[in-house]
């Protein structure tokens, strides 16, 4: 049996297709609002997601290397190796006399561009919410400790600009997993096509990808109001030090009233 392997890579935090959708070292042959697909050689192909991550098929170490450099001439910031190696899937398409799929391999009856470019699109997605999984993450960890602070101290060591990157950081990953992973509408090859529909539906699953973005979304959402209350918080402690500086303010302008007409008083 015929075996391919699929690598999905977290190459840059957003990759600009309107860059790459007229280059010449590579054939494109299919364009998408959000994914690029280029041919390097027979059943060799690979996909660049707008959202950072690009998955190849069928093609070797050195050839994906190749791809990497060449971005980097077209001065696209690609992230770190070691960023690169913490955040990639590999997944096995084998060519098979039933449709089966397992956990680290699918056994396909028919391997074709259509059913490859389905796999691409659930595999890439699973990689980008590796990524956002761990930033969210790292939020929380930073919640949990000025949580931890509220408790103990009863009061807060951030600045409300420091809070602010927190919540645009928050917002931020909303918008990308809304608008840039799509994970709400599957890939509009699969409409009409029974077989890719339901290779669509088991990959999706067993990828866990809608269990995942809900996980995800609740935590930016509990990470949304608890930056709500902390910036309120901040702003109340702030009211009250302009609050107690106005007071200390009119009672030192009262004292100097004081004392100018003090000698007044008994002349």
């Amino acid at each position: 049996m015929k075996r391919y392997n699929l690598n999905a890579v977290y190459i840059a935090h957003e990759l600009p297709l309107n860059l790459l959708d007229n280059i010449r070292k590579y054939k494109l042959i299919h364009k998408e609002r959000k994914r690029l697909t280029f041919q390097i050689g027979k059943d060799k192909y690979f996909f660049v997601n707008s959202f950072g991550v690009i998955v190849f098929y069928n093609m070797t170490n050195p050839e994906i290397e190749d791809i990497i450099e060449f971005l980097k001439e077209k001065n696209i910031s690609i992230v770190p190796e070691k960023i690169r190696d913490a955040y990639e899937e590999d997944y096995i398409v084998v060519q098979s006399n039933k449709d089966i799929i397992e956990f680290r391999e699918v056994y396909l009856k028919k391997i074709n561009l259509d059913a490859i470019m389905v796999l691409a699109w659930v595999i890439a997605r699973s990689v980008a919410l590796d990524n956002y999984e761990v930033q969210v993450d790292n939020m929380m960890e930073e919640f949990s400790k000025l949580n931890n602070q509220l408790k103990e101290k009863g009061k807060l060591k951030i600045r409300s600009r420091n809070l602010l990157k927190i919540i645009g950081a928050n917002n931020s990953i909303i918008e990308a997993m809304i608008s840039k992973l799509s994970l709400l509408e599957g890939p509009s090859i699969t409409w009409e096509k029974e077989n890719l529909d339901w290779l669509f539906n088991n990959i999706y699953e067993l990828f866990e990808i809608e269990e995942r973005f809900e996980t995800v979304e609740y935590k930016l959402n509990f990470i949304q109001n608890n930056s709500n209350i902390l910036l309120e918080s901040i702003r109340t402690r702030k009211e009250v030090i302009l609050e107690m500086t106005i007071i200390i303010l009119i009672f030192i302008e009262v004292i100097m009233f004081a004392y100018d007409i003090w000698p007044n008083l008994f002349s």
